[in-house]
């Protein structure tokens, strides 16, 4: 069951509409409390390397860098 050519170029078009204010700030809010989870997170995790594990600063900076990298790969 495909798309006619029809429903098709129906369907492009009305996706290409812009976003309100609302949309806007609800994506905002929502990347803001994800950002800010993920920095509690990895301030806490450099904390707990550092004084519990007693690992040093530049190994711990060089290990949260290289799990930031690998997660976009």
């Amino acid at each position: 069951m495909g798309l006619r050519e029809q429903d098709l170029k129906k369907t492009i078009s009305t996706t290409n509409q812009k976003m309100s204010m609302l949309e806007k700030i609800s994506y905002a809010l929502g990347d803001t409390g994800s950002n800010l989870i993920y920095t509690v997170l990895t301030t806490y995790l450099t904390f707990y390397f550092t004084d519990v594990y007693g690992i040093g600063a530049a190994a711990v900076g060089t290990l949260m860098l290289g799990c930031k990298i690998s997660r976009y790969d």
